[in-house]
């Protein structure tokens, strides 16, 4: 099974997730998706969505692996939803 796959089997609880928490910085940042992104920026905030979903990544290399995939896909999301870039 490819990491591809695993995080195919995720897409709802990455988007859910990332969209959960863009919507809490853009309501503490009064709509100034800008700043809310450079918030999470600094403080890393699409690491809260893996660690939810997958859990700790040092369990075991596969673990590893499928966190940092849903890491990169979580983090590409909030630079969508929040900077409208991809």
């Amino acid at each position: 099974m490819s990491n591809e796959i695993c995080i195919t089997e995720y897409e709802t609880d990455i988007e859910g997730g990332a969209s959960y928490f863009c919507s809490l910085l853009i309501e503490d940042f009064d709509g100034d998706k800008e700043k809310a992104y450079e918030y999470a920026e600094r403080n890393q905030m699409w690491e809260e969505v893996p660690a939810i979903i997958i859990g700790d990544p040092d369990d075991s290399p596969a673990i590893a692996e499928l966190y940092f995939a849903v890491l990169e896909a979580t983090k590409e999301l909030f630079r969508t939803k929040l900077r409208g870039t991809y």
